[in-house]
């Protein structure tokens, strides 16, 4: 038998993310050697534990430009405008201009922080290397399974495994190292889930706190439902008291880590029926799609609207929403029945809670909720926990409402 060698994986390390009165900055590493991303840049921190002796040096980014002598600041750059040649597709399929009336957030590459951007980069690092290794877990437990088969027969025999004992142990010896095989694998897999630590304060652990009772209780509404798309209704052509039309997917929130980061405390997770997942967690969004793409908000940029909503509810009534009233599915301008039409039935109009996520650079997510009284506790808690999130640098983050 062959001895095996797999190849040796990156291993990625724990990553802090610090908020302070500067805003966010990442340290990867621990004691002795580790990087500190931040608004300044990124410095390379190095020293003897139990010395006293350290190193610190800049590797990129630089201080701040002071300003003019006449107090202006210094000029900005603004991105240039894209080109496209003429008669091509200027964005894919995928692209961050959404459809008219869907409600869809713009590309992770736009949304996220500026200040976020190398920490977004290794956990892509992660995610691509975790599910490389996990493209490879079948057929390394296909051959333990059969290793492991052929195993228990010889050991269930009796003849055998007295007369070939060499065979019998070159046997067990190729089971024994498959499964060896297979947990080294297994461990692979989980070192490349990165372990986030978030360092706060009291407030922000507190706020928190709160926000995730919130969270609990907004997940117990009997139906919640991403809204994917919405357009206005022609009223009078359609002889409907709807003004809005939605398209929506029932979803169940729920607390999950992200598949590829090991946070130490509850993550809050909206499914997305069109696009990112969203994760909130202390002082930070995180969008994760199907495909190796990621988006990494500081919350400080990110917008929660309430608003409570009336709607015609056609299918089954939740049991925890309010009836507000009913109308007809054709109506005429003074709420009365239409009467051309004999098939006419009623409709309940009740109240339910909608919570909207977006941001200046393009995050934009909608939600609706069958207890509109828990979906506002949720938005007063977010609004809670995000006061007191540091803003920090103007240049690095960009406050939201």
């Amino acid at each position: 038998m062959g001895l095996k060698f797999r190849r040796s994986v990156k291993v990625f390390p724990g990553v802090r993310l610090n908020f302070s009165a500067r805003g966010i900055s990442t340290t990867v590493g621990g004691r002795g050697a580790s990087l500190n991303i931040g608004p300044r840049g990124t410095f390379l921190n190095a020293g003897l534990p139990g010395t006293g002796l350290s190193y610190r040096e800049r590797l990129s980014g630089r201080p701040k430009t002071a300003a003019a002598a006449d107090g202006s600041r210094p000029p900005t750059l603004e991105p240039a405008a894209p080109q496209f040649e003429p008669g091509k597709s200027p964005l894919p399929l995928e692209a961050s201009y959404p459809a008219p009336g869907e409600i869809r957030s713009g590309t992770n590459d736009e949304i996220t922080s500026v200040g976020l951007r190398e920490f977004r980069k290794l956990l892509g690092e992660a995610l691509q290397e975790s599910r490389r290794l996990r493209s490879e877990l079948p057929g390394v437990e296909a051959e333990r399974n059969r290793a492991q088969v052929k195993a228990d027969k010889w050991q269930n025999g009796l003849i055998l495994k007295r007369l070939l004992r060499k065979r019998y142990k070159a046997i067990l010896a190729e089971y024994q190292s498959t499964e060896a095989e297979l947990k080294e694998l297994e461990g692979e897999i989980e070192r490349c889930r990165i372990a986030l630590e978030i360092q706060m304060d009291a407030g922000m652990e507190s706020t928190y706190g709160v926000l995730v009772d919130a969270f609990r209780a907004l997940a117990a509404c009997d139906r919640c439902w991403d809204n994917t798309a919405a357009v206005a209704v022609d009223q009078f052509q359609e002889r409907s008291s709807a003004t809005r039309s939605v398209n929506r997917v029932e979803i169940r929130p729920d607390c999950v880590p992200a598949e590829v980061i090991a946070p130490s405390r509850a993550a809050l997770h909206f499914p997305n029926a069109n696009g990112g997942d969203i994760f909130l967690l202390p002082g930070l969004l995180l969008v994760v799609r199907q495909t190796d793409d990621f988006a990494l908000i500081n919350l400080t940029e990110v917008r929660l609207d309430f608003e409570p909503t009336k709607f015609l509810e056609e299918q089954e009534v939740p049991s925890d929403t309010s009836r507000v009233g009913e109308t007809w599915k054709k109506v005429n301008k003074d709420g009365s029945p239409d009467r051309r039409f004999s098939n006419n039935f009623r409709i309940p109009i009740v109240l339910y809670g909608t919570l909207r996520f977006s941001s200046a650079a393009g995050l934009n997510e909608e939600y609706v909720f069958s207890n509109d009284e828990k979906a506002k506790r949720f938005r007063d808690a977010f609004a809670a926990h995000k006061n007191e999130v540091p803003f920090g640098s103007a240049d690095e983050h960009s406050p939201g409402g």
